[in-house]
């Protein structure tokens, strides 16, 4: 939720506040996911836990990428005020 609130201030979704900001979106969803994985840990093979934690970090990275970019054809790159 912070990181959400954070992006009220990038005034430009080109620019590299808003990649880090990203970067910390995606980071916070991992870490939900992991402690999940934690509570499920026993039932969830070693091997298969692992592939899914990828899969889903890489899912993450995309989204975030897609979401930028459609962030950035729909605004006019903070020329308006």
């Amino acid at each position: 939720m912070i990181v959400m609130f954070l992006y009220l201030w990038v005034k430009t979704p080109t620019g590299w506040a808003c990649y880090t900001l990203a970067v910390f979106q995606n980071g916070s969803g991992l870490a939900i996911i992991v402690s999940m994985f934690a509570y499920l840990q026993k039932r969830i093979p070693k091997m298969i836990r692992g592939m899914t934690i990828a899969v889903i970090a890489v899912s993450g990275c995309v989204g975030s990428i897609i979401y930028l970019q459609i962030e950035k054809a729909l605004s006019d790159g903070g020329k308006n005020p």
